[in-house]
């Protein structure tokens, strides 16, 4: 296992050093959250921000959602009656749904499950090329257990009460990036145990990745901030994929860890039982 500076990298090569990573880092009081992606070169930058159109506006995203909404309503109905009442009231969980069904969105995946995430990273990315990074990597963001009582201070970087109720355009008005914890509007969302960034756009910048975040890590940024004042601190778990990814997957279905925990569905039921047939681990 080895560590470097910056955001600090830890190399793993099995489950056990992940877990005794975890231990160190995940202590009673602390806030932990973690995002595993199968690519270690990606930022930290909402989907849509990765696919922004030239002529891109707030207002294209505003109509982006609307016609998610207006056409998604027979696919989700019940879904959207018992959690969400008056979609047109609560645009958060709206995204949230919108989020786990694949739409480019401003909100980042987070769970407070550290095996989901590594799930996320050991995943084999969907196409490899040239280009493909051979490393996956679990993001894990810390709190300061000093700010635990600190009601100001949190409010900087959760979504209040009020706040999760605001209409979409209301909400890209905060002017920060923010945490969100939707209500359980899918079983994806409670088997994968998640919670969301909500990234704040700017018309110069667009939309800053988290790592990259001066108001999450001012530490990082300005020398004469001290790492025990910033709310969060961040770390960063690498994993070689091509060689040990597909052990520590094996590993994982021993803790009931894969596609259909992750994304629970008939199809990934039928997924589960072929790979237990094919690697001879039928119950």
């Amino acid at each position: 296992m080895k560590v470097k500076a910056g955001f600090e990298e830890y190399y793993v090569k099995n489950l056990n050093e992940f877990n005794s990573i975890i231990l160190t880092l995940d202590g009673d009081q602390n806030e932990v959250y973690y995002r595993g992606v199968n690519q270690a070169k990606f930022n930290l930058a909402p989907s849509i921000a990765r696919n922004l159109p030239k002529d891109f506006s707030l207002q294209t995203e505003i109509t982006f959602l609307n016609n998610f909404k207006r056409s998604s309503l027979s696919y989700y109905n019940n879904i959207y009656r018992e959690y969400t009442g008056d979609l047109d009231s609560n645009d958060a969980e709206t995204l949230a749904i919108a989020q786990h069904y694949g739409l480019l969105t401003r909100l980042l995946d987070w769970t407070t499950n550290p095996l989901a995430a590594l799930w996320f990273a050991c995943t084999p990315p969907a196409f490899i090329s040239d280009d493909t990074d051979e490393y996956c990597a679990i993001w894990i963001l810390v709190a300061n257990t000093k700010f635990n009582a600190d009601e100001n201070k949190r409010r900087q970087f959760f979504f209040s009460e009020d706040e999760t109720n605001m209409k979409f355009k209301d909400l890209t008005e905060i002017g920060a990036t923010k945490i969100f914890f939707p209500n359980v509007v899918s079983p994806r969302i409670k088997n994968q145990s998640g919670l969301f960034t909500f990234h704040h756009f700017d018309a110069r910048k667009g939309y800053v990745p988290l790592n990259e975040n001066e108001q999450f890590f001012p530490h990082k940024f300005d020398p004469t901030r001290k790492k025990e004042d910033s709310f969060w601190d961040m770390f960063k778990i690498m994993i070689n994929r091509s060689t040990y990814g597909k052990e520590i997957m094996r590993a994982l279905q021993l803790y009931n860890i894969h596609d259909e925990t992750i994304y629970p569905s008939l199809d990934n039921l039928c997924k589960r039982l072929n790979y237990q047939l094919r690697e001879g681990r039928l119950r």
